[in-house]
C-alpha cells in the first residue's frame, strides 16, 4: 500500500497507529518520522568460583525481551493551502493515541519485518512546540496479545 504525505509525495517508511477496537481506522503520521528499534535479551550469568582454569561467568537461561521502539519527528501542516501552519487536527490525533491506555496497533514496514504488530507506549520524553511545529519523541515496547487460560 502506498501512503502519501499532504503534498502527494509517497513516503518511504510511513508509520501509522490504530486502536485495536477500530483496526481499519489507521492514522498515518503526516510527516514521515524516524523509527528506531532496540532489543534486549535476558541472560542469567553465574560467576565461576574457585576455578584456576576458567574465568568469567557461565551464561544460561537466555530469553528474549521486548523490542524498544522510538518514533521521533515533527508535525506541521505541509499541505499546499496551509503550508507551515500549525496542524491542529494531527496534533489532536497524536494526543488521542498518546493518552490511550492500551496497546496500539502499529503499521510500519520496519516493525512488521521484526514481527511487531503492537506498541505499548511507555513514555513521551519530548513534546516541544517551536513556532507552528510540534516536535515529538514517543517511546514504547513491542507487545503481543495473549490469550490467558482460566
Amino acid at each position: 500500500m502506498e501512503i502519501k504525505n499532504a503534498l502527494g509525495i509517497p513516503m518511504r517508511l510511513p508509520v501509522g497507529f490504530a486502536k485495536p477496537e477500530t483496526p481499519a481506522d489507521i492514522w498515518w503520521f503526516p510527516v514521515e518520522p524516524l523509527v528506531t528499534l532496540a532489543k534486549q535479551k535476558f541472560i542469567v550469568a553465574t560467576p565461576l568460583a574457585n576455578s584456576k582454569y576458567y574465568r568469567g561467568t557461565v551464561k544460561e537461561l537466555f530469553s528474549d525481551g521486548d523490542y524498544g521502539i522510538t518514533i521521533e519527528g515533527s508535525i506541521i501542516d505541509i499541505s499546499p493551502a496551509n503550508y507551515g501552519e500549525k496542524d491542529e487536527r494531527n496534533i489532536n490525533k497524536l494526543k488521542d493515541f498518546l493518552d490511550y491506555n492500551r496497546s496500539l496497533l502499529i503499521y510500519c514496514d520496519l516493525t512488521t519485518d521484526f514481527g511487531i504488530s503492537h506498541i505499548a507506549i511507555q513514555q513521551i520524553p519530548r513534546l516541544q512546540m517551536q513556532g507552528n511545529r510540534l516536535d515529538y519523541i514517543v517511546q514504547g515496547l513491542s507487545d503481543q496479545i495473549f490469550e490467558l487460560l482460566n
